[in-house]
């Protein structure tokens, strides 16, 4: 009935993944369980135990704890008839921005698509599998790093479907569509030269993503362009921890100290309320000593209601909105464009501009 080669769980996963293929199974349709597996193919339980387990590894399959296995795999040449997306988010990401993608709700209906918000937790990928997958819907991706070797198998059909905002994809088939950190780091420079300041500093936070490796060279090539020597620039960039606690706020202060005496201007990509507030701690006068320049959302919320700002302590700050809005106007267009071809466009980057500069927002 079955091949004459030796039963191994390669043989018999390379097996299952050809009837997966061949279209005997549907997309979220139950899988046959271990047991069955074993069987039908003449096996030991453990040969296909593993043979499952490869199978999940590599996207043909998904597992449901207690209720069993289901196909994941979707044919790349699925055309997809209904304008369906989702938005999947992290749920911070999803608290912070809530608004704006409450904004790209009413932006998509207008083009006549169904959305779907699907908040989820940096630790619980998995739970959004089926609907990154989906033959019935397509995805916008924000704040989450997907693990794209778990959809191998039907990576050719997520390439058609996916986009990632605000970042990048980690792999060079899924669209990404990102700020344009050169040109925002122009534009900030640009304002404080209106301001007459020179000597600029910004805040960085590790592990340094690309696009903020763009930012961070940005800032330096301008500065170096100016004179500034690679020393005095190097002195000029601190970083947060990703989950700052009070050491690091403490060292940041400790840091402000440090060049409070050759600086007259900070960008601030990460934590603005805590760095207004560490700032006047510091007894730093904002902006008459050091003139900050927030970027990101024009209204930003507090991490931490203890930390939030007196109504004696409102100074004048300046934000540079990174334009989020217009990365789901971007995103809309693509998706608009997929729909209408069926068929999916070259993985690429796509570079929003940033937007206005406007008075931050207490």
């Amino acid at each position: 009935m079955h091949s004459k080669l030796p039963k191994t769980r390669i043989w018999l996963k390379n097996a299952l993944a050809e009837e997966i293929t061949s279209g005997k199974y549907a997309f979220n349709q139950v899988f046959p369980g271990i047991q069955q597996i074993a069987e039908t193919y003449q096996v030991s339980y453990l040969t296909a135990s593993r043979a499952m387990g490869l199978l999940r590894k590599e996207g043909y399959l998904r597992c449901r704890n207690g209720v069993g296995h289901f196909v994941n795999f979707v044919d790349q040449n699925t055309v997809s008839l209904q304008k369906k997306v989702n938005f999947i988010i992290s749920r911070d990401g999803y608290s912070f921005r809530k608004q704006f993608f409450l904004d790209a709700i009413e932006l998509f209906h207008a083009k006549d698509w169904s959305v779907k918000i699907f908040p989820c937790s940096p630790d619980n990928i998995g739970s959004v599998f089926s609907e990154i997958n989906s033959p019935e819907s397509y995805s916008i991706v924000t704040d989450l790093r997907i693990p794209w070797e778990s959809f191998q198998a039907s990576l050719g059909f997520v390439a058609k479907r996916v986009i990632i905002l605000g970042g990048l994809s980690g792999n060079p088939e899924i669209t990404s569509i990102l700020s344009n950190e050169y040109e925002t780091i122009q534009q900030a420079m640009r304002h404080f030269k209106k301001l007459g300041r020179k000597n600029v500093a910004i805040l960085a936070q590790p592990p340094i993503q690309q696009f903020e490796a763009l930012r961070i060279g940005a800032w330096r090539s301008a500065l170096s362009s100016s004179g500034h020597s690679y020393s005095w620039i190097a002195r000029h960039c601190f970083s947060f921890s990703p989950r700052p606690d009070r050491n690091d706020f403490i060292r940041f202060c400790d840091w402000l100290r440090t060049i409070r005496s050759d600086t007259d201007g900070l960008i601030v990509p990460v934590h603005h309320p805590e760095v207004i507030s560490a700032c006047l701690k510091c007894g730093i006068r904002i902006p008459q000593e050091l003139a900050l320049l927030l970027i990101g959302l024009s209204t930003p919320k507090l991490n931490d209601p203890e930390k939030s700002l007196t109504s004696g302590e409102t100074p004048d700050v300046d934000v540079l909105d990174h334009n989020f809005a217009g990365h789901f106007q971007c995103a809309l267009e693509i998706l608009e464009e997929r729909f209408s071809a069926g068929k999916k466009a070259e993985g690429y980057w796509y570079f929003c501009p940033p937007g206005s500069i406007r008075k931050y927002e207490y």
